[in-house]
């Protein structure tokens, strides 16, 4: 839904995340297969998670404005609560993020 009302911002993730995989290839590309070098691996996979999920939930927030209104009668109408909402957003988000 999102992707359709906001394009630029689909534009911007994808070349964000080019920009970024090319970084990744470049400083871990030449990793070697010693104790130093599996560690970076994990380093490596630390960072992309917690990239990715940055990411998912950096759109919830720029998303979130313009969702405010039905947020609000939703939550008055006592449907769910803002961290069942945050959570179940950003799994929403997350397909977009890989």
């Amino acid at each position: 839904k999102n992707i359709f009302r906001l394009p630029i911002s689909s534009y911007v993730k994808v070349i964000s995340a080019f920009i970024l995989s090319i970084m990744v290839i470049l400083i871990y590309g030449q990793l070697g297969n010693d104790k130093s070098g599996i560690q970076s691996r994990n380093g490596v996979l630390f960072f992309s998670c917690l990239t990715f999920m940055m990411n998912s939930i950096n759109s919830v927030l720029l998303i979130f404005p313009d969702e405010k209104p039905v947020f609000a009668r939703e939550q008055h109408n006592e449907m769910y609560s803002p961290t069942i909402y945050f959570i179940t957003k950003v799994i929403s988000e997350l397909p977009i993020a890989f």
